[in-house]
């Protein structure tokens, strides 16, 4: 049998990079590489806004595909995608409501992500769990919605948190 062939980061879905960073965080989060946990973290938050809004542009709105992008390009983040796409996309929608309720979600990741690669901040064990699971709920109440079947594993750590039960 020939062993097969891994797709190309680049050809794969928002969803196939959404896990595949995820597994990469949880490793550096079991090896105590904590802040570059955080980042894959928040890459998994923006790769999930990055589908929301391909679904919504491209599939439902029928958006060439190089608009789309030059459009999160030009949004720069994800606090300007949530802020400038997401929020205003679905702003006369009953989805708005759940996107409100993971600002503060955002925020927090976002936040420390920025202090690691802006500032060259590390992260502790604590925040890195608290990140894990706030990176988790995000990306599960966007991708949900056009995957429903989409999960991924919690970190085994993050169960003994002090700010609460599992993601």
């Amino acid at each position: 049998m020939k062993p097969r062939k891994k797709t190309p980061y680049s050809e794969r879905s928002d969803a196939s990079n959404i896990r595949t960073n995820w597994f990469k965080a949880l490793g550096l989060f079991e090896r105590g590489d904590t802040s570059a946990c955080v980042v894959r973290a928040a890459t998994c938050v923006e790769l999930a806004a990055n589908l929301v809004i391909r679904k919504q542009l491209q599939d439902k709105h029928q958006l060439p595909s190089r608009f789309v992008d030059k459009l999160l390009k030009w949004a720069n983040g994800m606090g300007g995608k949530y802020q400038n796409i997401l929020l205003p996309l679905f702003e006369d929608t009953p989805r708005i409501k759940s996107l409100r309720a993971i600002r503060n979600s955002i925020g927090f990741v976002n936040d420390e992500r920025n202090r690691i690669v802006h500032s060259g901040k590390f992260t502790g064990d604590l925040t890195a769990r608290e990140i894990m699971r706030e990176a988790r709920k995000v990306v599960l109440v966007l991708v949900r919605r056009y995957e429903k079947d989409f999960d991924l594993p919690r970190c085994s750590e993050m169960q003994g948190s002090t700010l609460g039960g599992p993601p």
